[in-house]
C-alpha cells in the first residue's frame, strides 16, 4: 500500500501549530470558521454534517446520508488530485479512531510535541478530561 510523508512528530507538532494558527488569523481578518474535531467527525459523522450544513446554511433530507451506516460510510468513485491514499478506495469505509499514537509515540516526543503544542491544546479543549470535552 501507499503511504503518506511522515514528519518526525516535533516537526508534525510545529505544522500543526502553523496551520490551526493561520485558520485563527484567517478568522481574526474576517473570515468565517468553523471548528472541527477529528474524534467529533469519526465518532458522530452525521451530527457534524448536520453541523457545518446548518453553518453555512444548508439542509438535507434524511436520504443525503444513506452513505452513513453503522460505523462506516459508502464510498464512490472520486476524482481528486492529492491527499491520503486511501482517497481511491470504494464501497464501505469503517470509521474508527486511531489512536496509535498514545502508544508508539516515543514518550519523549510525545512530552515535546505537547509542551509546544500546549497553547491551542488548552484552547481547544484537549487538556480537559475526555467527557468534558464532548
Amino acid at each position: 500500500g501507499d503511504f503518506m510523508n511522515t514528519y518526525h512528530p516535533v516537526e508534525m507538532g510545529f505544522r500543526w501549530m502553523a496551520f490551526n494558527l493561520c485558520f485563527h488569523l484567517l478568522e481574526r481578518l474576517g473570515v468565517a470558521r468553523l471548528s472541527m474535531r477529528y474524534e467529533k467527525i469519526v465518532t458522530y459523522p452525521r451530527a457534524e454534517i448536520e453541523r457545518v450544513a446548518e453553518y453555512v446554511g444548508d439542509e438535507f433530507a434524511d436520504d443525503d446520508f444513506a452513505f452513513l451506516h453503522g460505523e462506516g460510510v459508502d464510498l464512490g468513485i472520486h476524482h481528486t488530485v492529492s491527499g491520503n491514499p486511501m482517497r481511491f478506495d470504494q464501497g464501505t469505509i469503517l470509521l474508527a479512531l486511531d489512536e496509535a499514537w498514545k502508544t508508539q509515540l516515543q514518550p519523549l516526543h510525545r512530552r515535546l510535541v505537547s509542551i509546544f503544542t500546549f497553547p491551542l491544546l488548552l484552547c481547544y479543549g484537549y487538556l480537559r478530561p475526555a467527557r468534558a470535552r464532548q
